[in-house]
């Protein structure tokens, strides 16, 4: 997007310095380029597809991070020991890799249950819960928060950005209409405005920022539920409901952009 969007100013601009004499070709030659640079990002995108590969790894990331906290702290399906509990977490985990199209190696470090993973789960319940509520929910409150407050302060920056740029283009339009300049600045300015514009547009600023001040809420009240909890008795259910809560926003970012990588 970056190379796409560069170009195309560049290549403004480079038809913007036509209009002086002696500097026409030199114009023309910066517009070409930059117009070749633009186009082979675009080209490269519709061929690579680096966006589809990267939404699918995080997809998948997302459902083994969920699925590897339901087997650590005892949630619903992984409660009971004994090898069978371990062979279900390797085929669900499995599940998720069969729908990728790029499967990443093995870091070759280990197991893909982890010697933490099984100390966790070897934890009483008291340990469980207090692992998993700094963790895992605390970790995401402060998360999702830190995340809406940032989308939202980077949405008043390009919204600043782009009416300063606006407002520039009226200033240049009227300098071009009363002549005091005869080169066109107009251009230039417009296509930067329209570049940040579909800059802020990609980036979706004020998506996240709604969609994960309300996450963050959600999982305010995942920690307040948490807290309540005293014994197992309602503790698989409640891990289940808490994993729903935090992967709610991104089962939505997925469904938004096509996504579909197995498990729950």
């Amino acid at each position: 997007m970056r190379y796409r969007l560069g170009g195309l100013l560049v290549a403004a601009a480079g038809g913007m310095f036509t209009t002086f004499d002696g500097l026409e070709w030199l114009g023309g030659f910066v517009a070409v380029v930059a117009l070749l640079v633009a186009l082979a990002a675009e080209l490269y995108t519709v061929a690579a597809r680096p966006d589809r590969i990267w939404y699918e790894g995080r997809a998948a990331a997302e459902s083994a991070k969920t699925l590897a906290w339901r087997y650590m702290v005892r949630g619903e399906g992984f409660g009971d020991d004994g090898l069978t509990i371990d062979t279900r977490f390797s085929e669900e985990l499995q599940g998720l890799l069969t729908d990728l199209d790029h499967v990443p190696p093995a870091d070759g470090s280990g197991g893909q249950i982890t010697p933490l993973m099984r100390r966790v789960r070897a934890g009483t319940f008291d340990e469980r819960r207090a692992f998993y509520r700094e963790f895992r929910v605390v970790d995401q409150l402060s998360w999702y928060s830190r995340k809406a407050r940032f989308n939202a302060r980077r949405l008043r920056q390009w919204t600043t950005m782009m009416v300063i740029f606006e407002v520039a283009g009226i200033f240049a339009a009227g300098l071009l209409w009363a002549q005091v300049i005869a080169f066109d600045a107009l251009g230039l300015v417009s296509a930067l405005a329209a570049a940040l514009t579909a800059w802020a547009q990609s980036r979706q600023y004020q998506t996240l920022s709604s969609a994960y001040s309300v996450t963050s809420q959600e999982v305010a009240s995942v920690l307040s539920q948490l807290d309540s909890l005293q014994n197992e008795s309602a503790w698989e259910r409640f891990v289940t409901e808490a994993e729903e809560a935090f992967s709610r926003e991104h089962t939505l970012w997925r469904a938004s952009r096509g996504i579909r990588v197995g498990g729950r």
